[in-house]
C-alpha cells in the first residue's frame, strides 16, 4: 500500500510513515486507510509539516463530532 500511495520510490518512506502512524491511532478503520494515507502524504508535502502531526490532526479530525453528524458511537449530537 505505501507504494501505490508513495507513487515513486522515492516517496515510499513518508507513505509508510504515514500509514503506520494512521494504524497506531487506532482510529482509522482498515477500509478508510488508504484514503487517510493518502490525505496525510499530499498534507505533510503541501504544508511542509511533519508525517506525524499531519496524522494526528486527521485522527484527531476523525473522531471530532460535528453539529447534526453522529458521532463515532452513533450518539446524535445536540
Amino acid at each position: 500500500m505505501a507504494t501505490q500511495l508513495a507513487g515513486s520510490s522515492r516517496f515510499i518512506g513518508e507513505a509508510n510513515e504515514a500509514l503506520v502512524s494512521l494504524v497506531n491511532t487506532g482510529r482509522i478503520s482498515g477500509d478508510q486507510l488508504g484514503s487517510f494515507g493518502q490525505v496525510a502524504l499530499e498534507m505533510a508535502k503541501d504544508t511542509g509539516r511533519s508525517i506525524a502531526d499531519v496524522t494526528a490532526d486527521l485522527a484527531r479530525w476523525r473522531t471530532t463530532p460535528r453539529p447534526g453528524r453522529r458521532n463515532t458511537r452513533n450518539d446524535t449530537i445536540s
